[in-house]
């Protein structure tokens, strides 16, 4: 009677998952780093465009009265909010900060006292 080895097919399986246990992981790992990436270039993109904003609103001296403003509607996302405040000491020194969300995306020291 011919016996069967039985060691083969268990081999190739096991081999097989462990390839596929590696290709799993590695996928994974790349997808978190992707995903990371992805928030990193959303926040910087946001930065980049409150910082914009407040070089052109600190420009014009006349925008620029201390408190708390929502944003213009072109900067305003669907889903997001900014927020703008604008603090002033009595020297005309004073600070634009653009907020979304509790974090600081932009802040940015300016004097508007003018020139003597």
């Amino acid at each position: 009677m011919k016996r069967m080895d039985t060691s083969k097919p268990f081999a190739f399986f096991l081999e097989f998952l462990l390839v596929l246990f590696f290709f799993a992981l590695s996928a994974m790992i790349v997808l978190r780093i992707y995903a990371q990436a992805q928030t990193m270039h959303t926040k910087d993109q946001q930065s980049l465009q409150a910082l914009a904003y407040a070089r052109n609103a600190i420009a014009r001296p006349e925008n620029l009265e201390p408190g708390s403003y929502g944003l213009d509607p072109e900067m305003e996302k669907e889903g997001t909010y900014y927020q703008v405040v604008i603090e002033q000491d009595e020297d005309g020194k004073g600070t634009y900060k653009i907020l979304h969300d509790d974090t600081i995306l932009v802040s940015l020291r300016y004097y508007a006292g003018g020139f003597q």
